[in-house]
């Protein structure tokens, strides 16, 4: 009886070992999987240098240069004694408009690099805004400041900062004040030059009664497209042809509509929400950060894209192929069939195959596509040789069948964008219950009766007869 036991436990180790060495071939299409992603990154990176990346626009900002000019009292070290010295310094008012409207109309497309389809897009940008007449009023009537010394304005202007100004793809006229203006390269701010801006002048030659300005340009980038809510009242909208967007940064969209045609979202941003004044005030004053951290702005992702989704189906291979060793080993005990280990391994390759066969077709065709062939091409190679293993076409199909369910399933799991952790769980609790139940009934001492009845039996060895 014990070694009855012994051979039972022997063949479930067997298995369970056979499983484990699977394992490498896996982890090999995995390792695989990560330098394809590793080479879409590389390819990714190229197409943003001779595209664009991403992409973040701050504007409208109303620059109003000025010069303080003044006097103070210094120690001389040579007359040793404090004496009073002229100075000039010079410093700038950043001021945020009273109401922001930004439309943005993108367009994507791809951009082929090698094997790879990259992702880009095409904004049209159109701004409006108000500026704030009754503070530029008074900002322009001082003359002095508290410490004495007098202000001298200087030529005012509108800068616009953009992350990448390559993307700018045509050159945009100001509106102002029912004049026209021209953008020129820069945004004219010390610390941050990327962008434009445009040259409006004294202020106080405009009609400060009417200072509603308009622009827009056309802006192209890759991936993520961003903008920092500059105004009292700020209202942006977005719409493009991207099915799959992801919302950034600080702030969310107030209305939201999502389809397979693309989407639509509005942002409603208020100052006492932003702290956009202060943040302004500190850019003035050289630290721009705060300002550039405060964006929100839309991603453009691919939500399970095909190295994605053969990720995941990976992490199911050992399921499966412990699921098929399960149902040979119920065949074994049902059927008292006898399935030698060279068998389970080379099942549990072809198993495996099945991934490495579905990244290298996904590459080229659509996943769906890629997905259909390799799992038609592993069942059919599967049935054909379970028809020899289980000795009945019966059993083979019906095997084949169940592994042909078993990635259709997979299918649908890999695709979900928000539940496949939850799909793939019930997955596997459903089959956990179907085998229990099969094999509830089951005496496994009686099992291990049947598998040593089917033991061959050794004949002793016979003494060949002596030839004279």
């Amino acid at each position: 009886m014990k070694q009855i036991q012994k051979n039972l436990t022997t063949k479930i180790v067997i298995i369970i070992f056979i499983s484990l060495v699977l394992l490498i071939p896996l982890a090999m299409v995995s390792d695989q999987i990560r330098d394809r992603q590793r080479f879409l990154a590389e390819a990714t990176q190229s197409v943003a240098q001779s595209w664009t990346g991403r992409q973040q626009v701050v504007a409208p900002i109303l620059v109003i240069p000025y010069e303080m000019i003044g006097t103070k009292f210094v120690y001389d070290s040579k007359a040793e004694k404090m004496v009073e010295k002229p100075y000039r310094i010079q410093k700038s008012y950043f001021l945020k408009p009273k109401t922001t409207q930004i439309t943005v109309d993108t367009l994507d497309s791809a951009r082929q690099k090698g094997i790879y389809s990259i992702p880009v897009y095409t904004s049209k940008i159109q701004i409006k805004a108000e500026l704030a007449s009754e503070q530029i009023k008074q900002i322009l009537s001082t003359q002095t400041l508290t410490d004495g010394a007098k202000v001298k304005f200087e030529p005012a202007y509108i800068s616009v900062m953009v992350s990448d100004p390559r993307g700018i793809n045509r050159v945009p006229n100001l509106k102002l004040a029912n004049q026209t203006f021209e953008f020129y390269p820069g945004s004219k701010l010390e610390k941050y030059q990327n962008g434009l801006h445009a040259q409006i002048g004294d202020l106080k030659k405009l009609d400060l009664t009417n200072l509603t300005l308009e622009f827009e340009f056309d802006l192209r980038g890759m991936e993520q497209l961003a903008f920092v809510p500059v105004g009292n009242n700020v209202s942006i909208t977005a719409k493009s042809n991207w099915p799959h967007p992801q919302f950034t940064g600080q702030f969310l969209p107030t209305k939201l509509s999502i389809s397979d045609a693309g989407y639509q979202a509005q942002w409603q941003v208020t100052s006492f929400a932003s702290n956009i004044q202060n943040k302004l005030d500190d850019c003035a004053n050289g630290e721009c950060k705060a300002l550039l951290n405060s964006a929100l702005g839309i991603k453009h992702i691919e939500a399970v894209d095909v190295y994605l989704q053969s990720e995941r189906s990976t992490k199911y291979g050992i399921l499966f192929i412990g699921l098929t060793f399960i149902a040979f080993f119920i065949f074994e005990v049902v059927k008292q069939l006898r399935i030698h280990p060279i068998q389970y391994t080379l099942v549990g390759l072809s198993i495996s195959i099945f991934y490495l066969l579905l990244l290298s077709l996904s590459e080229h065709i659509a996943f769906i596509t890629a997905y259909a062939i390799a799992s038609f091409a592993c069942v059919s190679l599967l049935m054909f040789y379970l028809y020899f293993v289980l000795k009945s076409l019966i059993r083979a199909s019906l095997c084949a069948l169940a592994i042909g369910i078993l990635y259709a399933v997979l299918y649908v799991i890999i695709s979900a964008e928000d539940f496949a952790l939850a799909m793939g769980s019930a997955l596997v609790f459903i089959v956990l219950t179907i085998i229990m139940i099969v094999t509830r009934n089951i005496d496994w001492y009686q099992v291990s009766d049947n598998l040593a009845s089917l033991a061959p039996k050794q004949v002793p060895n016979e003494k060949p007869n002596n030839v004279d």
